[in-house]
Protein backbone atom coordinates (compact mmCIF):
# COMPACT_ATOMS: atom_id res chain seq x y z
CA UNK A 1 0.00 0.00 0.00
CA UNK A 2 1.11 3.73 -0.58
CA UNK A 3 0.97 6.03 1.75
CA UNK A 4 0.57 10.03 1.49
CA UNK A 5 0.51 12.56 4.26
CA UNK A 6 -0.55 15.86 3.13
CA UNK A 7 -0.32 18.78 5.38
CA UNK A 8 -3.35 21.11 4.73
CA UNK A 9 -2.46 24.71 4.70
CA UNK A 10 -4.24 26.59 7.91
CA UNK A 11 -5.08 23.23 9.37
CA UNK A 12 -2.11 21.78 12.04
CA UNK A 13 -3.46 18.08 11.31
CA UNK A 14 -1.83 15.77 9.09
CA UNK A 15 -4.39 14.17 6.75
CA UNK A 16 -3.01 10.16 5.50
CA UNK A 17 -4.63 8.81 2.64
CA UNK A 18 -3.96 5.56 1.87
CA UNK A 19 -5.82 3.26 -1.35
CA UNK A 20 -5.72 -0.78 -1.83
CA UNK A 21 -7.64 -3.20 -3.65
CA UNK A 22 -9.91 -5.16 -1.61
CA UNK A 23 -7.87 -8.34 -0.08
CA UNK A 24 -5.55 -7.02 -3.16
CA UNK A 25 -6.97 -8.22 -5.63
CA UNK A 26 -7.59 -6.07 -8.17
CA UNK A 27 -10.09 -8.88 -10.27
CA UNK A 28 -12.33 -8.06 -7.36
CA UNK A 29 -12.48 -4.40 -8.96
CA UNK A 30 -13.07 -3.01 -5.21
CA UNK A 31 -10.62 -0.73 -3.92
CA UNK A 32 -10.49 0.59 -0.13
CA UNK A 33 -9.72 4.59 0.46
CA UNK A 34 -8.12 5.08 4.19
CA UNK A 35 -8.30 8.08 5.84
CA UNK A 36 -5.36 6.98 8.72
CA UNK A 37 -5.66 10.91 9.89
CA UNK A 38 -6.97 11.84 12.92
CA UNK A 39 -9.86 14.43 11.24
CA UNK A 40 -12.83 13.59 9.24
CA UNK A 41 -12.46 14.80 5.70
CA UNK A 42 -14.95 15.78 2.81
CA UNK A 43 -16.15 16.03 0.52
CA UNK A 44 -14.23 14.35 -1.42
CA UNK A 45 -14.12 13.55 -5.03
CA UNK A 46 -13.18 10.60 -6.40
CA UNK A 47 -12.10 10.08 -10.13
CA UNK A 48 -11.00 6.58 -11.40
CA UNK A 49 -9.75 6.92 -15.02
CA UNK A 50 -9.39 3.91 -17.73
CA UNK A 51 -6.86 3.07 -20.22
CA UNK A 52 -8.33 4.94 -22.60
CA UNK A 53 -8.72 8.07 -20.34
CA UNK A 54 -12.19 7.91 -20.08
CA UNK A 55 -12.85 9.25 -16.61
CA UNK A 56 -15.36 7.95 -14.11
CA UNK A 57 -16.52 9.66 -10.79
CA UNK A 58 -17.53 8.98 -7.48
CA UNK A 59 -18.39 11.81 -4.65
CA UNK A 60 -18.06 10.66 -0.63
CA UNK A 61 -19.23 13.04 1.19
CA UNK A 62 -17.65 11.85 4.16
CA UNK A 63 -14.26 10.24 5.31
CA UNK A 64 -14.26 9.29 8.77
CA UNK A 65 -10.88 9.76 10.42
CA UNK A 66 -9.14 5.98 11.29
CA UNK A 67 -11.46 4.37 8.85
CA UNK A 68 -11.41 2.64 5.55
CA UNK A 69 -13.92 2.76 2.96
CA UNK A 70 -15.01 -0.13 0.42
CA UNK A 71 -16.17 1.22 -2.89
CA UNK A 72 -16.69 -1.08 -5.85
CA UNK A 73 -15.45 0.15 -9.48
CA UNK A 74 -18.93 0.08 -10.78
CA UNK A 75 -20.08 2.99 -8.33
CA UNK A 76 -18.19 5.21 -10.31
CA UNK A 77 -19.65 6.78 -13.39
CA UNK A 78 -19.01 8.89 -16.59
CA UNK A 79 -20.43 12.18 -17.68
CA UNK A 80 -23.33 10.15 -19.88
CA UNK A 81 -24.03 8.17 -16.15
CA UNK A 82 -22.27 5.00 -17.63
CA UNK A 83 -20.69 2.53 -14.88
CA UNK A 84 -16.71 2.02 -14.73
CA UNK A 85 -15.24 -0.15 -17.71
CA UNK A 86 -11.82 -0.85 -18.99
CA UNK A 87 -8.77 -1.50 -16.70
CA UNK A 88 -8.12 0.93 -14.30
CA UNK A 89 -5.17 3.23 -15.22
CA UNK A 90 -5.23 5.92 -12.30
CA UNK A 91 -6.96 7.25 -9.66
CA UNK A 92 -7.09 10.23 -8.06
CA UNK A 93 -8.53 11.85 -4.94
CA UNK A 94 -9.63 15.68 -4.77
CA UNK A 95 -10.68 17.02 -1.34
CA UNK A 96 -9.99 20.72 -0.06
CA UNK A 97 -8.31 22.15 -3.55
CA UNK A 98 -5.92 19.11 -2.85
CA UNK A 99 -5.37 16.70 -5.12
CA UNK A 100 -3.92 12.76 -4.50
CA UNK A 101 -3.17 10.65 -7.78
CA UNK A 102 -2.40 6.78 -7.08
CA UNK A 103 -1.39 3.98 -10.25
CA UNK A 104 -1.90 0.71 -9.70
CA UNK A 105 0.70 -1.38 -9.89
CA UNK A 106 0.42 -5.19 -9.65
CA UNK A 107 -1.59 -5.55 -6.55
CA UNK A 108 -0.84 -2.43 -4.74
CA UNK A 109 -1.41 1.14 -5.56
CA UNK A 110 1.84 3.47 -5.93
CA UNK A 111 1.31 7.34 -5.20
CA UNK A 112 2.16 9.33 -8.42
CA UNK A 113 5.30 12.28 -7.37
Amino acid sequence: MSIFSSFIKGNSDFLSLDLSYHYHDPAKEEIVLYNNGKKTIGPAKLVVINETKQQFEYTIEKIPSRIGILIRLAQFRDKNDQPFAGNLAQVQIQFSGNKVVFIPEGNKFKREK
